[in-house]
């Protein structure tokens, strides 16, 4: 990455300041001051008093990811006639069960007491149900957009879940922060990188079964040869899963079908290229 024409500059952005060299001209992005901060935290949220909103500020290192979650769960509880106050006080006090109220996010051990440590509040406004299938999004690759039609049919196979039922989910996860992006025109979903990783750390242990769920979800998709799915009959307006289903089939470890499906893929190549 550091090679290239004298001509170019390279923008490079990482939490760890170790790996970069000494020859760069670091740019520090601090943590956001105070007014926008609070401005963060309380955006839609009245009447509370200072002394919580401080004791948040320093519980959540002013981190913007952590600011938006905690907001998130407030907004939710006045939604449920919950005071904002009470809502601030009690999710204070979760944040400072388990460990320092002042975190410095730079430190990465810090940083994923911090970020468990609130998103566990956020996910305590779930029911179990919705919780397992919050934590199923950890199948997606990081930064992906996922389309609301392969969640549609990804929970409906995990949960029985219906079109509607998924929409109102994404609704609730939006408005709780716990999603980056969420549109309905098209229906799309988005995570942050932060809360992607914490989904991956949650579920590294169902991994290959997380992406077996996916792609059972969508063999109805496509017809059988030879016992094996044949994946590239797939539609074409199927775009996430042609790009990504090398991906889920090897996470899956089933390679067999990978292997058919690279089979198929070179054989109509080298059909189309001989000479008519």
């Amino acid at each position: 990455f550091l090679m290239g024409g004298l001509g170019a500059v390279r923008l490079f952005t990482t939490r760890i300041r170790g790996v970069l060299p000494d020859s760069v001209q670091p740019v520090v992005v601090d943590e956001m001051d105070r007014s926008e901060a609070v401005q963060l935290l309380t955006t839609g949220v009245g009447g509370v008093s200072a002394g919580v909103v401080a004791g948040l500020l320093a519980a959540t290192g002013r981190w913007p990811v952590l600011l938006g979650l905690v907001n998130g769960a407030v907004r939710a509880d006045l939604r449920a006639g919950r005071p904002a106050e009470e809502s601030m006080r009690e999710i204070l006090r979760e944040l400072r069960t388990t460990g320092p109220t002042a975190l410095d996010v730079t430190d990465a051990d810090e940083r994923h007491t911090a970020v468990a440590r609130t998103i566990g509040v956020s996910l305590s406004r779930l029911t179990d149900q919705q919780r397992a299938r919050y934590l199923e999004l950890a199948v997606f690759g990081e930064d992906v957009t996922i389309p609301g039609p392969v969640l549609v049919r990804y929970w409906k196979a995990t949960g029985g879940w219906s079109e509607f039922q998924t929409g109102r989910f994404c609704q609730r996860l939006a408005e709780l922060a716990l999603l980056s992006d969420y549109r309905r025109d098209p229906d799309q979903v988005g995570l942050h990188d932060v809360i992607h990783a914490y989904l991956r750390e949650q579920t590294h242990h169902r991994r290959s079964e997380l992406h077996r769920a996916l792609l059972d979800a969508h063999r109805g998709l496509v017809q059988e040869e030879n016992k094996t799915s044949a994946w590239w009959q797939l539609p074409a307006a199927e775009s996430y899963l042609w790009t990504w289903l090398p991906t889920h089939l090897h996470g899956a470890e089933r390679d067999h079908e990978l292997r058919a499906c690279l089979h198929h893929r070179w054989e109509n190549s080298k059909t189309s290229a001989r000479p008519g």
